[in-house]
């Protein structure tokens, strides 16, 4: 179960009058509820492809240094790309050790 949460006075009328900039500056964070289950899946596959996260950054990173023989970027891209790939995985262990520091919730019994 997901549960996206939405500031209150967030309506339709004000989302559309607000510029995105706006937006992206006022709200920069999402509440998300998971289930346990959702949660403990999330994790192991955070922790499951790891090792692809990393070859990706690593290969961009090889291919940033490629050069033609003018001296120039043989892939252009390449180093953007590289880079990348080093804030999301950098980003992703950050969520995986959220999850794994995340309390969880008593339901109501029913």
């Amino acid at each position: 179960m997901l549960t996206f949460k939405t500031p209150d006075d967030m309506t339709d009328e004000v989302a559309l009058a607000i510029s995105h900039e706006k937006f992206v500056e006022r709200f920069t964070h999402r509440n998300i509820t998971l289930t346990a289950e959702d949660a403990n899946l999330l994790r192991v596959y955070i922790l499951m492809t790891t090792n692809t996260r990393r070859e990706e950054a690593e290969a961009w990173a090889k291919l940033a240094e490629e050069r033609n023989e003018d001296g120039t970027p043989a892939f252009p891209n390449a180093q953007s790309n590289a880079d990348w790939w080093e804030r999301t995985c950098a980003r992703i262990e950050d969520i995986g050790r959220a999850i794994d520091a995340s309390p969880f919730i008593e339901q109501p019994e029913k």
